[in-house]
């Protein structure tokens, strides 16, 4: 660490971070002085951290960096920092600079790095300061911290670059000075997908380094606080426990794809401990253990923990180099390596040299096996195979090979060749001989008799005769088996008429399926005559003539007749009757006017096949009246005793009595208008009024039920109910905790098992309330190389010791115990001197002297091949077989082989002599006559192809065959080979299938095909008068297919002929009350009726035949569509609501309205209101509820439970909860009259600083994290005093011992030792050993030194090498090229190369003929067999021509039929197939074309056929596969009827459309339509009108409407003028000032009395008068002006004015110049 005297790295404690510098600073006194720097820092602001040992950010783009110390404050500072050493990351010249801000005691730099990238990504930096003149001119030398090359000052990392990814380890600073605290930053970074929010990652620990998070092995006391007690290793503590969220490294919440995500946790522990990370919620097992390696050590002492790894080193090489950790102190280094992965060299480490020693050792390479050799080890390649043994005798008459078990061993050859034609010998030289004989013998084919041997071959003899005569077997011969008839399925003939497709089956002639004689017509009789087939003879049967409107349908003459129609009429008014061709008697539903004879229905009307009306509504609005409807009477109101509502909420059981509603008061119900008046005195309800009643709701208010046992009591159902049990645990096992309802919690000690801490304790138990420790634990490990003691802490602990022991392994001596287990010594001497034996060793028994099998040599000229067999050596005999039969030959054991002449039999290898006798050592025999010898079948040609040649055994031999041939006749087929000459086979088949050819056959040319004009029939049922030309069969005209009917189409099927298929196409069945009509089964159907409902239920619809839909008005009930109308009823034809809807709720927090289209609705409002509970605040409606926010009773006490009654309001009640009273020695801390306390922790010691916590043991290491001693066992470096252990070590506080020192000086004629008081010792043994020297076997140690053994025999009894030793490898078998024999009559010229014998150039086999083919037999050589392969025979009018006999023979003749009508077709042998143009008559495929004929080699189509069928509503066209087609069309025709307009074409036929428009707007006219002149207008008399209102009686004349009579217009009014104008009658009153209405008369003065009427006259009718005029302008007319005021009805005469109203006459009041 960077550190001046007293010096601190400066961080703000604030944020979780930590500068580490990693070299110290090595200033010269001068510059020290200088500078004065004393420390510095980086500004956390300016800076992100990721590991507390690094500097980080993800952009680097600016921090600050402070120097403390004195400075000079009128000088300019210039702070720079950049890369130390190489670029690996980025460029080497990344840096930053800035001109400091000086200060007194400080200098601040804000660094920007010039290549930000690199600068986060590198690692080692160095910081400069440059001492400058005032305002930085001039300068002076530069600092550099540090001041030599490769000692970085400053450790930069980013978060980004050390993520805790798989396999990254980082350290955490858990030191004791407070300057980093035991912060660890933890970096994950997550890999795609999208971004987790903050708390979607969470960590956990491993503790023990099992792979498992949280959990000790064989302790659940994890992740505890510090303080607590711990059962992981070395007691880890967290400054807090359980899991954590992961939030980014830049500060932002969630973890971003591809982002690492960064959180500081604190650790305090000397222990090794493991992180996982996984998503939080999903409880999948965490994944990535990552190790955290705790730094416990940062004193600034200078002892190991400040990374100088020259202090451990311990000069030894063997045991590798140690290093310094900086908490744990000097680690062991890492052994060398000496395995150098050869299986058969002993590895070892040579202290003395400081190499590596890699001795090789033979034995390790033995496999046991004798047929492989002796295997030795290389130094380097390892094992290395032996030499295998030469088991060849030199006898080609035996099989020679090795065996692990008895040697070479030689089997005699069996020369059955299996051939019974050929005598079977072997002879020593040459091996098998197979002699050619006559003897009798089977060929193997059944198909031959007296077959003999001939040539070494078995040879059939003459054919054998297969025919049975039955043309249901196939007669053939097997070669297997002889003769074969087999069953076959040929057509054939059974002799009866009645069967079809007979067949042969099982050997005989079966008829197949019976005839079918079914004509398909009901009205014959079908059978069948097995001799002259089928008939069809007429009945008179029942039949069903297709049609469903006839009955009792009868067969006639062969023909179905329809009967008489069947009856349809139902007796029901609202169906129309009709009958369906296709269903029958149909019953359509109608719409017309009926009565259904009830008086409570209306408008009645068929509907549906039935007669009904709309209901008449008999509701009078009241709920106690049943209203019903008596159709005999109509409506009907009964009084009723039904449930009702009395509007009073207190009441229940209403109901009717006397058509009104009452009901029953209930008991306790209470009716109010506020909740004051509902308060029933239980802490358990909560009380309202609601709806005008009270309510009284159970809540869940905090309460006492009076247990003490219990706790949060609440209420539960109007009741206090107790809460959760007390927890009366007290933490200690050796109590048994209950709780009495009266006093609260009791503790009881007892007697339980427990465990007091002690590891060397066992069977601990419970004693006063404390665990007390039992007897100590067995801690024989039952190993003599471990000394066994038992440690408090960790319990048994078994030290490795160096002492003499037996490791089981009788293949070493002097064991002695090391690393904890017995490791032998060197092994023993088991060498017998015995070359015949193998010497080994094996560890259960010792040395083992194994008989082998290598090569020696027995002194016997006799034997060869000598070999170790039995631990003794012997030879196999020499053959002296010299392979020749004319020799005796022998061996003398002095000398070896001699050779004798004899006068033996013998063979001299010619066929065509006999007998062969031995003279003068050679064979020789006499000529055969007649006999020839042959070495190809070439040379055996007789030239006749009905004869096989062969060369069989050296001589030729003819054999005749059945090769196909040819007989000259181009009239036979199928020629064969039969004794020897070509027989003819069967005529052709010349039958070409065609009607419309003669066939016929010429010998010359073969079949022939000769056309003819038959009729014929082209398989065209829509062309007739079919016949033959060119060849082939042409159809003749269509037939006619128009069955004149609309719902049909016409059409031809060539397969049967016409065909009317019914259709489905629109008609009109002449019924205005079906709509949509159509065709169906040929006929036109009504379809659906028309929809005749308006949509409107104020009107009853229904449907005229005649006319169509009708209308008509009703009053039926309905809805107007306005929900806050309550009564609506259909007038008019429109539907009329009235009576308004009462929409009040009584509720205060509901606003009421009522909406046209929903109704009723209560729409809740935000007013204040009082919901009477004294634990709510600022009560307001809210959701129609009336409630407040509730209470805050939190007194911030964690000591007392805080609740709230609605009554009374805040309650605080003391608790005993567990709590935490801040003194990390106590535990058990529990609340206690509303305060918090603990219990002291035995042998628990707080502190301020490690110094206060020294135990005296170097093995501990005391340090004080969160203010308690904790003294956690090191591993630091120790000594337990025994010379025969190194890098002794602390364990579990103590010291132990080390691994043995490497005592081997790699010399393996000493044996190494080690004595505990002297170390080690090298004693001389007489050991196997090796020289050096490859060619000396049995090397031996004396002395301390190897001595050299017996030579090594190198003879591998190959022919083919030289063999020599090489003192450095061993024996050397070179490779010569001295001449040999391979053994293969295929070779010639043999010579060895590469060591074996290789064979010289092949002889030539060819012998020029495509029918043999040739090879080498490596016995017999050169060999020339006859074959069947394709050849060619030079004649081009044969095919697939086959070798036979060694010979090339046509094949079958070549078909030169080309398939072309207008070629003649013939084959030249010269050229082959020959094509000549014809002009015979053909036909072009075309059915368009007419006379045909062939030109230039292919069939030109003649005249086009004529289409035209003078159908307007058919398309006509030819179809050159159908001919004629006449296809229908929807084009616009007429079809002859004025009545009918825009008639169109359907199905080939001509359809009226639809009637013409003849409504000519006169109602004084009939109009209809006549089909031959259309519209006719025929004038009538009917009642008009002239459009005149002052006509009557008006009259329809001459096609004109003539007026009546005049309107008689007279009101019967004296004082109205009446008259008649263009709007009707017209009363004008009269112009006089007043008018008299008795009489008429004008009067010229009106009066006061005037105004009131006229007294005396009886006829008064109430005209009254014209106003005067307003003289006096006062708004008052003068004729009815009293003084300025409307005269009062008293004044008018209140009897006159009501005689008025009753009259209905017309009264004129004048106010204000306005009649009223």
């Amino acid at each position: 660490m960077f550190s001046l005297p007293g010096s601190r790295f400066k961080h703000a404690s604030a944020y979780s971070w930590c500068l580490v510098a990693i070299a110290q600073l090595g200033l010269s006194a001068g510059v020290q002085a200088a500078f004065n720097v004393t420390d510095f820092e980086v500004d956390p602001a300016h800076a992100t951290l990721g590991n507390p040992h690094e500097v980080a950010s993800p952009s680097f783009s600016n921090f600050q960096i402070t120097l403390f110390g004195t400075f000079d404050v009128t000088k300019c500072y210039q702070v720079t920092i950049k890369r130390e050493g190489g670029a690996p990351c980025g460029s080497a010249n990344s840096s930053g600079t800035d001109t400091a801000d000086v200060f007194a005691d400080h200098l601040v730099a804000d660094i920007s790095p010039n290549a930000a990238a690199d600068f986060k990504a590198a690692t080692d930096w160095q910081i400069e300061i440059a001492e400058r003149a005032a305002g930085c001119t001039g300068g002076s030398s530069v600092q550099t911290f540090p001041d030599s090359p490769g000692e970085p000052y400053l450790r930069i990392r980013g978060c980004n670059n050390h993520c805790l990814l798989s396999g990254t380890t980082i350290t955490a600073n858990s030191d004791d000075d407070d300057d980093c605290g035991g912060q660890v930053r933890l970096c994950v970074q997550r890999s795609g997908g999208g971004t987790l929010g903050s708390g979607n990652l969470e960590y956990d620990w491993d503790l023990d380094g099992d792979g498992v998070c949280g959990v000790c092995s064989g302790g659940s006391n994890n992740r505890k606080k510090c303080g607590e007690p711990s059962d992981c290793p070395g007691g880890i503590c967290f400054g807090g426990r359980g899991f954590d969220d992961l939030t980014t490294n830049t500060g932002d919440p969630g973890c971003l794809p591809d982002q690492p995500c960064c959180i500081t946790v604190s650790i305090f522990s000397t222990q090794t401990v493991g992180v996982k990370v996984r998503d939080k919620g999903t409880n999948a097992p965490c994944t990535e253990c990552k190790t955290i390696a705790v730094n416990d050590d940062d004193d600034d002492d200078d002892d190991c923990d400040d990374d100088d790894d020259g202090c451990c080193d311990d000069n030894l090489f063997c045991n590798g180099l140690e290093t310094c950790h900086p908490s744990l102190g000097c680690k062991p280094g890492t052994p060398p390596n000496c395995n150098d992965g050869v299986p058969c060299t002993i590895d070892s480490c040579n202290e003395a040299t400081d190499t590596c020693v890699h001795t090789p050792n033979d034995a390790l390479c033995s496999n046991g096996l004798f047929c492989d050799g002796a295997e030795v080890c290389h130094p380097t390649l390892g094992c290395q195979p032996g030499t295998p043994p030469n088991c060849d005798d030199g006898n080609a008459c035996t099989t020679d090979a090795c065996t692990q078990a008895g040697g070479c061993t030689h089997t005699s050859i069996s020369c059955n060749d299996g051939n019974p034609c050929t005598t079977d010998t072997c002879s020593p030289t040459t091996g098998c001989v197979f002699t050619n004989n006559n003897n009798s013998c089977s060929d193997g084919n059944a198909c031959t008799t007296g077959d003999v041997c001939s040539g070494g071959a078995c040879v059939g003899g003459p054919a054998l005769t297969c025919n049975d005569g039955n043309v249901c077997t196939t007669d053939a011969c097997n070669p297997a088996t002889g003769c074969v008839f087999t069953n076959n399925n040929n057509a054939c003939t059974d002799g009866n008429a009645c069967t079809t497709g007979d067949a042969c089956s099982a050997g005989a002639c079966v008829g197949g399926p019976a005839l079918v004689c079914n004509d398909g017509n009901v009205c014959t009789t079908d059978s069948c005559d097995p001799v002259s087939g089928c008939k069809f003879p007429n009945n008179s049967n029942p039949c069903d003539d297709g049609s469903a409107c006839t009955t009792g349908d009868v067969c006639v003459g062969g023909t179905c007749t329809g009967g008489p129609p069947p009856n349809c009429d139902d007796g029901n008014i609202c169906t129309t009757d009709a009958c369906n061709p296709a269903t029958g008697c149909t019953h359509t539903n109608n719409a017309v006017a009926c009565n259904d004879g009830n008086a409570c229905t209306n408008g009645d009307v068929c509907s549906g096949g039935a007669c009904g009306g709309a209901p008449v509504s008999c509701d009078d609005g009241n709920v106690c009246t049943t209203d019903s409807c008596n159709p005999a009477t109509g409506c009907q109101y009964a009084n009723n005793a039904n449930p009702c509502n009395d509007d009073h909420v207190c009441t229940s059981g209403d109901a009717c009595s006397g058509g009104t509603c009452q009901g029953t008061p209930i008991p306790g119900c209470i009716e109010c208008s506020t909740v004051s008046q509902c308060n029933d005195g239980n802490v358990c309800t909560a009380d309202t009024c609601e709806l005008g009643k009270c309510v009284f709701t159970n809540n869940m208010a905090t309460c006492t039920d009076g247990n003490a046992c219990t706790t949060s009591d609440v209420c539960s159902g109007g009741l206090c109910v107790g809460g959760p049990p007390l927890n009366c645990s007290d933490g200690n096992v050796c109590t048994d905790d209950s709780c009495n309802p009266a006093s609260g919690c009791v503790h009881v000690n007892n007697v339980a098992a427990c465990n007091d801490g002690n590891a060397c304790t066992t069977n601990d138990t419970c004693s006063n309330g404390v665990c007390v420790g039992g007897p100590p634990p067995m801690c024989n490990d039952g190993n003599q190389c471990t000394d066994d003691t038992c440690d408090a802490v960790m319990g048994c602990v078994f030290t490795n010791n160096n002492v003499l022991c037996n490791d089981g392994n009788a293949c070493t001596t002097n064991d002695t115990c090391s690393g904890g287990a017995c490791v032998g010594g060197p092994p023993p001497n088991c060498n017998d001197g015995n070359g015949c034996t193998d010497d080994s060793c094996n560890p259960l028994t010792g040395c083992v002297h194994a008989n082998n099998s290598d090569p020696c040599n027995d002194g016997n000229a006799c034997t060869a091949n000598d070999t170790c067999a039995g631990g003794s050596c012997d030879g196999a005999p020499v053959s002296c077989d010299d392979g020749n039969v004319c020799t005796n030959d022998s061996c003398v054991p002095a000398s070896g082989c001699q050779y004798v002449n004899n006068s033996n039999p013998c063979d001299d290898s010619h066929v065509c002599t006999s007998p062969d006798v031995c003279t003068g050592g050679v064979c020789a025999g006499t000529p055969i006559a007649g006999c020839t010898e042959c070495t190809m079948v070439s040379q055996c040609d007789d030239g006749n192809v009905c004869t096989t040649d062969t060369c069989q055994g050296g001589k030729c031999v003819y054999t005749n065959n059945t090769a196909p041939c040819s007989d000259g006749n181009a009239c036979t087929t199928g020629d064969v080979c039969s004794g020897g000459a070509c027989v003819s086979g069967a005529p052709p088949n010349c039958d070409d299938g065609n009607v419309c050819t003669d066939d016929g056959c010429d010998s010359t040319i073969g079949c022939t095909h000769i056309n003819n004009t038959n009729p014929c029939s082209d398989g065209n049922a829509c062309t007739t008068g079919d016949a033959c030309s060119g060849g082939v069969c042409l159809g003749g005209p269509p037939p006619v297919c128009n069955d004149a009917n609309g719902c049909t189409d016409d059409t031809c099927n060539p397969a049967s002929g016409c065909v009317f298929t019914n259709n489905t196409s629109p008609c009109s069945d002449g019924n205005a009350c079906t709509t949509n009509d159509v065709c169906s089964l040929g006929m036109c159907v009504g379809g659906p009726p028309p929809v005749c409902n308006d949509g409107n239920v104020c009107t009853d619809d229904f449907c005229d035949q005649t006319l169509g839909c009708r209308t008509v008005n009703n009053s039926a009930p309905c809805n107007d569509g306005n929900a806050c109308k309550t009564v609506d009823i259909c007038s008019g034809g429109v539907c009329v609501g009235s009576g308004p809807l009462n929409c009040n709720d009584g509720k205060v927090c509901t606003d009421d309205f009522c909406d046209p289209l929903s109704g009723c609705y209560h729409a809740n409002n935000s007013g204040s209101c009082n919901d009477g509970n004294a634990c709510t605040t600022n009560d307001t409606c809210a959701g129609g509820l009336c409630g407040g926010a509730p209470v805050s009773c939190d007194d911030g006490n964690v000591c007392t439970d805080d609740s709230c009654n609605p009554v009374a309001g805040c309650q605080y009640a003391n608790n005993v909860s567990p709590c935490d009273d801040g003194h990390a020695c106590t535990s058990g801390d529990v609340c206690a009259g509303g305060v918090c306390g603990g219990t002291p922790i035995a042998g628990c010691i707080e502190c301020t600083m490690a110094s206060q916590c020294n135990d005296g043991n170097v093995c501990t290491t005391d340090t004080c994290p969160l203010d308690v001693c904790v003294f956690t066992n090191n591993t630091v470096p120790c000594s337990d005093g025994n010379a025969c252990t190194t890098g002794d070590t602390c364990s579990g506080g103590a010291c132990v011992g080390g691994p043995a020192p490497n005592c081997d000086d790699g010399n393996i004629c000493t044996t190494d030792s080690c004595d505990p008081m002297t170390g080690c010792v090298y004693s001389n043994n007489t050991n196997p050993c090796s020289d050096g020297d490859a060619c000396t076997t049995g090397d031996v140690c004396s002395g301390g030194a190897c001595v050299s053994g017996s030579p090594v025999v190198c003879n591998d009894g190959n022919l083919c090498t030289t063999d020599t030793c090489d003192p450095s490898t061993g024996c050397v078998f070179t490779n010569n090229n001295a001449p040999c024999s391979d053994g293969n009559a295929c070779t010639s010229s043999d010579a060895c190369s590469g060591g074996v014998c290789v064979g010289g150039p092949a002889p030539n086999c060819v012998d020029g003929n495509v029918c043999t083919d040739d090879s080498c037999d490596p016995l017999l050589g050169c060999r020339n067999v006859n074959n069947a392969s394709p050849c060619n025979d030079g004649n081009a009018c044969t095919t697939n021509d086959t070798c036979a006999g060694g010979a090339c023979a046509g094949g079958a003749p070549l078909v030169c039929d080309d398939g072309i009508l207008c070629t003649t077709d013939t084959c030249s042998p010269t050229t082959g197939c020959v094509f000549t143009n014809n002009n015979n008559p053909c036909s072009d495929g075309n059915a368009c074309t007419t006379g045909d004929s062939c030109s230039g080699g292919v069939c030109v189509g003649g005249p086009p056929l004529t289409c035209d069928d003078a159908n307007v509503c058919t398309d006509d066209s030819c179809d050159p596969l159908l001919g004629c087609r006449y296809g229908n069309n929807t084009k616009p025709c007429n079809d002859g009827n004025a009545c009918t307009t825009t008639d169109v074409c359907s199905v080939g036929t001509c359809l009226g459309g639809p009637p013409p428009l003849c409504d000519d707007g006169n109602i004084c006219t009939d109009d209809s339509c006549h089909p031959a002149t259309s519209c006719v207008f025929t004038n009538n008399n009917s009642p008009c009108s002239d459009g005149d209102p002052c006509t009557t009686g008006d009259a329809c004349a001459g096609g004109m409407c003539v007026g009546g009579p005049q309107r008689n217009c007279d009101d019967g009014d004296h004082c109205t003028q009446d008259s008649c104008t263009g709007g009707g009658c017209v009363h004008e009153n009269t112009t006089c000032g007043a008018c008299c209405l008795a009489t008429g008369n004008c009067v010229d003065s009106v009066t006061m009395s005037d105004c009131l009427g006229f007294p005396g006259e009886n006829q008064f009718r109430g005209v009254g008068f014209l106003c005067a005029g307003d003289a006096d302008n006062n708004d008052i007319d003068d004729a009815c002006d009293l003084g300025g005021r409307i005269p009062t009805v008293s004044e008018w005469g209140l009897v006159i004015l009501t005689l008025l109203l009753l009259t209905g006459a017309k009264v004129y009041f004048c106010t204000r110049r306005q009649a009223a």
